[in-house]
């Protein structure tokens, strides 16, 4: 990762991890206040309950609130709205299948009529991802994790604040149904109070299929792991009772609190994973660290578990919870060891792909059949446990498979064995001083050698992975004046960079910036970025970046040569002014899906029309409006004027062009010789260059569509911008590396800035380079020479 991410990750993961150990203490509390007053029996129930609403909530999950953080395709308000109107219709559908259903096949199979209104009520939770888990994907796709954790720690505490009196009174189970519910209710209003974005319905298909095809695997996955989580629960309540239920689902909450290390790092990483989706080398560095780092945890907590199993259960839930203490030392040795690259499934998620996910439910379908059941029906709990045990390892085994499938060759039992050790010898001097007479009788016996376990092994931990510990210490502090990656070109050439670029914050973190123009005082350029409505405007003399909140969503920046800019505003059916005094001015156009580029002329603004296929003439004395058709054109994009009077509109979609006589609003078609996504006029006035959207190409096109001069790029083009005459500076955002292209010589120099840079926008103004890096959420600037060498940068005060 960038220093920047990297810092961004290490940051929160602190607060990740200690929100979490206060969040985990107290459903820890609750866990055993809860335990003494209601016992096995309730809990059971309540387990079969929540069981029931499982079932809804994996038929309609197919990960959509993990897909919006991994989107980078599309802006903000329209993937937030695409998933907002999926997640709800999945949602009413399975609270419908649940509530009317489910409940009453429970309450006849198990004789307990309780369970139809409970399962009635729990239902509702089928609704926590739309209205909780996607207003948190916001900030948590700009790791802001800080605001995330304080909104999402809403509910845990309402839900103890609720659930633990309530108990005390004597509701029994519908002391856990209204906590729940309460918890659920008071987080889902905090969240949507505060969300930037709130919920609005796009019924966009192409997004939603996007949604289907990324969770169709957790889908599946889901629904294996369900059904054979029912299975297992009816053959333990078959055959060793309802209260052997509350005993399993006791072990596992234990050792699910176990393993929430791994969960905060992973939930850390993965929108900064999503970022540098595309570097496999930065993806193996992120494994290794929270591998290691998380087993840091994991591995003493599973010790810990196997240790004091038995004193815990004892000393605070009491004799009638015995038959526990076997399965939570069979859960603490599955935390050892399945702990082990426990969040490897994030890098493939992080791709897109989330096949392996099935395919690791798959295999734990077919240890319940090959192994839990026979273990089950002849050592009834004992075999539980050893199957619980047994099906750690096979998964890890599993997990060395896929990952050398990203990574090549990597050993998974190597990388922490320094882990294991120290949580051994923690271990292994608390067995001793019990060998020497000193026994875990009380609480204060208890806590004392469970100090003692901690300092053993969390101090050997800190000797052996003192490297990795001095590696977060720094990620922490950070350095918010870091340079971005160091830049090379091939060996002799004449534009080979001598330094790295300047990396600007874009305002927000991961806002994504998506394009930059040069303003023709010389001194300033405007951004814009994806996933934030806003307008910077960077002084490149004092290298400070002054940040305006607009309405959705700015596009491509058009300054107006009186120090303020224009933009169209994608979402919101108009385009928008900030002058130079920060007032904001819309004007409004006839509802459109989406609105484009935009361009600057004397007397005019204009702006393509993607969803109504227009151009929009606004005239700048009095913001009068008028439309201007583009027959023949699927999804026109671009616009630029040309030397002549005209203005050039090109299609991403198709090969067709359109000249538009900028007095008389004459229109002439051409047949370009193909799609387009950049346009840049040619300096000698012999026409317009254009960037395909379809083929690595540069192409002079005259003005009558003739093909005068073409250039093989490396890529794609993203942006173009004129360095001087006869040098064109293009980005390539799926090559993370930028090119000079010399077109008389038909001679391209390409400069690499790193892996998932994504350049896209670029401008140049004042000797200065301006890219917008949407990977690394910079604005990055290259001093460029005359000679066209890009030079290292004096190091200058940043401010966002």
């Amino acid at each position: 990762m960038t220093s920047r991410l990297a810092s961004l990750a290490s940051r929160g993961g602190v607060w990740n991890i200690s929100f979490g150990f206060v969040i985990q203490a107290l459903a820890a509390v609750q866990t055993v206040v809860i335990g003494r007053l209601l016992g096995p029996e309730i809990l059971g129930l309540y387990a079969l309950a929540t069981g029931g609403v499982v079932i809804g909530t994996t038929l309609k999950d197919f990960g959509i609130s993990q897909k919006l953080v991994q989107e980078r395709d599309t802006d903000l308000y329209t993937v937030y709205g695409a998933a907002f109107t999926l997640e709800v219709l999945l949602a009413g559908v399975s609270f419908l299948l649940v509530a009317g259903a489910v409940g009453p096949i429970l309450a006849l199979a198990y004789h307990k009529a309780v369970l139809i209104p409970v399962v009635a009520a729990l239902s509702l939770s089928v609704f926590t991802t739309a209205f909780l888990y996607l207003p948190a994907a916001i900030p948590y796709r700009e790791m802001n994790f800080v605001r995330r954790n304080l909104i999402l720690a809403v509910g845990p505490v309402t839900t103890f604040v609720v659930t633990v009196p309530a108990a005390v009174f004597g509701l029994g189970i519908w002391s856990l149904v209204v906590g729940d519910l309460a918890g659920f209710a008071g987080a889902a209003v905090v969240m949507l109070v505060l969300s930037p974005v709130k919920p609005h319905v796009v019924m966009d298909r192409a997004l939603m299929r996007g949604f289907v095809g990324f969770g169709g695997p957790l889908w599946g996955a889901g629904l294996i792991s369900t059904a054979s989580g029912w299975i297992s629960t009816v053959v333990v309540s078959g055959l060793l009772g309802v209260q052997s239920v509350g005993f399993f689902s006791m072990s596992q909450s234990w050792t699910s609190q176990a393993v929430q290390v791994d969960g905060f790092l992973a939930d850390t990483l993965f929108p900064a994973l999503c970022s540098i989706q595309s570097s496999t080398e930065r993806q193996r560095r992120a494994f290794n660290f929270t591998c290691r780092l998380s087993m840091g945890w994991a591995a003493p907590a599973g010790a810990g578990l196997m240790v004091f199993a038995s004193p815990l259960v004892r000393v605070l839930l009491g004799d009638h919870w015995i038959p526990a203490i076997y399965l939570l030392q069979a859960g603490g040795a599955g935390v050892m060891i399945g702990s082990i690259a426990y969040s490897w499934n994030m890098f493939y998620a992080a791709r897109g792909d989330n096949r392996p996910q099935l395919y690791s439910s798959a295999l734990a379908a077919v240890w319940l059949l090959a192994i839990f059941l026979p273990l089950t029906i002849v050592y009834r709990l004992h075999g539980v446990a050893a199957s619980v045990v047994l099906l750690t390892i096979g998964t890890v085994a599993m997990r060395q498979y896929w990952l050398r499938k990203i990574f090549g060759q990597i050993r998974l039992v190597t990388m922490v064995w320094r882990e294991w050790v120290a949580a051994g010898a923690g271990a292994g001097v608390v067995l001793l001083s019990r060998l020497a007479g000193w026994q875990p009788t009380d609480a204060a016996n208890l806590v004392a050698q469970g100090a003692v376990f901690s300092v053993v092994a969390f101090g050997l931990f800190g000797l052996l992975e003192r490297r990795l510990l001095t590696d977060v210490y720094h990620g922490i502090r950070g350095d918010r004046s870091a340079r971005g990656a160091a830049v090379a070109a091939p060996a002799g050439s004449p534009a080979r960079p001598t330094g790295g670029p300047l990396a600007l914050p874009a305002g927000k973190p991961m806002s994504f910036p998506l394009s930059v123009s040069a303003d023709p005082d010389g001194r300033t350029v405007w951004v814009t970025t994806r996933d934030w409505p806003a307008l910077g405007r960077l002084d490149l003399e004092t290298m400070t970046c002054e940040w305006t909140e607009m309405p959705p969503y700015p596009h491509v920046p058009s300054p107006d040569g009186q120090g303020g800019c224009w933009t169209a505003l994608t979402r919101a059916s108009a385009l928008a002014h900030l002058d130079r005094h920060g007032k904001i001015t819309t004007v409004a156009l006839p509802k459109t899906r989406e609105l484009l580029v935009t361009t600057v002329t004397d007397d005019a603004v204009w702006a393509v029309d993607a969803g109504q296929v227009k151009l929009w003439r606004v005239d700048r004395a009095d913001l009068s409006v008028t439309a201007v058709d583009l027959p023949g054109m699927r999804r026109p994009d671009f616009v630029c004027p040309d030397r002549r009077g005209g203005l050039w509109v090109a299609d991403t979609h198709s090969s067709a062009l359109c000249i538009v006589d900028q007095a008389t609003l004459a229109r002439r078609s051409l047949d370009g010789p193909h799609p387009t996504r950049a346009l840049i006029a040619d300096w000698s006035g012999r026409g317009m260059w254009l960037g395909s959207s379809t083929s690595p190409r540069l192409t002079l096109v005259g003005w009558d569509g003739d093909v005068r001069s073409s250039v093989e790029l490396p890529g794609i083009p993203f942006g173009v911008v004129r360095l001087a005459r006869g040098v064109i500076l293009a980005t390539f955002k799926d090559r993370d590396s930028l090119g000079i292209v010399r077109t008389a010589r038909q001679e391209v120099i390409e400069v690499p800035l790193g892996d998932a840079a994504q350049p896209m926008g670029c401008a140049y103004v004042g000797g200065l380079a301006v890219l917008a890096l949407a990977g690394n959420s910079e604005a990055a600037v290259f001093p460029v020479t005359e000679e066209l060498r890009v030079a290292r940068p004096k190091k200058p005060a940043l401010v966002s």
